[in-house]
């Protein structure tokens, strides 16, 4: 929830850091009708409104000194180093790589309090928040997960994992699942020698933002007031029906993974745009939802987590497998463990 709520403070900053002043202005007028305790109260909230959304402005432009490291690592010439570096120097190595190929605004984020994003760069109009694992094993779905997070945090269209090495089955699951673009060996050597590579399910997940960047909004949006609300938001079934009929009446391919595709004309007769749609929201909410309780849980030192299922919801054999089975919080299945999914996280204290 607080990373919900920061999400909402950095989209409305602009009225906030507006709300802040006038509240310091009439709590100015009250001190001058004799009200002191109501006015020391009001002038308190506006200033404290006016440093968070001075931070929040800060933050969301990037403008700070520490946020951003000068791209000044090696030179991408060849493939026979990288397995080499350090972590930090293929951050910048992936960088140049960028910038060498047609990226633009590229910048090195600092090591700490970075979200899990290295690079931030931009293309086309569209904007990415890259993750680089240099590696000597394939990279599993923790990066994937961290990337989706990290990737919302800096408010960029797309979010990629970049590593020398290749990805786990559970990486790819999961990038699937949330529309996060994997760049693996291949993608590497491809990009060093300025050759495009075939172009797969990620690598069209790309080009179709372009397309949908104005629709992907709407959703991300509509995402963000869903989870603001708590556990128990309901969806809009209005918003739902507005934005099926803008694909369907722009004939806008969306893309929705093909796996929840095949999974809602398995289940259901006469499937509709609004309801995988909905389906697809309710997922997305669940995930950062549930991503958050981990967060939280391994701020508090939680070492396991038990998976619960809700008891007024059909469950199906995926769910059932796991429910109220105990896990070590490293090594917890990932929730939402299907497309409909009702299961949460209990951390175990």
């Amino acid at each position: 929830m607080l990373h919900c709520l920061r999400i909402l403070i950095r989209q409305h900053s602009k009225l906030i850091l507006i709300g802040g002043i006038i509240v310091v202005i009439i709590s100015l007028l009250v001190f001058s009708v004799g009200a002191e305790p109501l006015g020391s109260v009001l002038f308190l909230i506006g200033i404290a409104a006016i440093i968070v959304a001075v931070r929040a402005i800060r933050k969301s432009k990037n403008i700070s000194s520490d946020s951003i490291a000068p791209i000044n690592g090696p030179t991408p010439e060849s493939a026979t180093d990288y397995d080499t570096m350090d972590g930090h120097e293929f951050e910048q190595y992936c960088a140049k790589l960028l910038k060498e190929n047609g990226f633009s605004n590229v910048e090195v984020t600092s090591g700490s309090g970075d979200h899990g994003v290295d690079v931030l760069a931009e293309r086309d109009g569209i904007t990415y928040a890259v993750q680089c694992k240099r590696q000597s094993s394939n990279v599993g779905n923790k990066a994937v997960q961290e990337i989706f997070s990290g990737k919302d945090f800096y408010k960029r269209h797309i979010g990629v994992v970049f590593t020398n090495q290749y990805f786990t089955a559970a990486a790819k699951e999961a990038a699937e699942r949330t529309g996060i673009v994997l760049w693996d060996r291949d993608k590497l050597n491809s990009m060093i020698e300025a050759k495009p590579i075939a172009r797969d399910a990620h690598s069209v997940t790309e080009t179709t933002h372009a397309k949908t960047s104005k629709l992907s909004k709407q959703v991300d949006s509509m995402i963000g007031r869903i989870v603001s609300q708590g556990r128990a938001a309901r969806i809009s079934k209005k918003d739902v029906l507005e934005i099926a009929a803008f694909i369907d009446d722009n004939g806008v391919d969306f893309p929705f993974p093909n796996e929840l595709s095949n999974h809602m004309r398995e289940n259901r007769n006469n499937v509709r745009t609004a309801d995988i749609l909905e389906v697809y929201i309710r997922y997305q909410k669940n995930l950062v939802m549930e991503q958050e309780t981990l967060v939280k849980a391994r701020k508090l030192r939680v070492k396991k987590v038990k998976i619960r299922t809700c008891e007024d919801v059909r469950v199906c054999d995926v769910c059932k497998k796991h429910a109220n089975k105990i896990y070590n919080i490293d090594k917890a299945p990932q929730i939402p463990l299907c497309w409909e999914c009702r299961c949460y996280y209990e951390p175990q204290v």
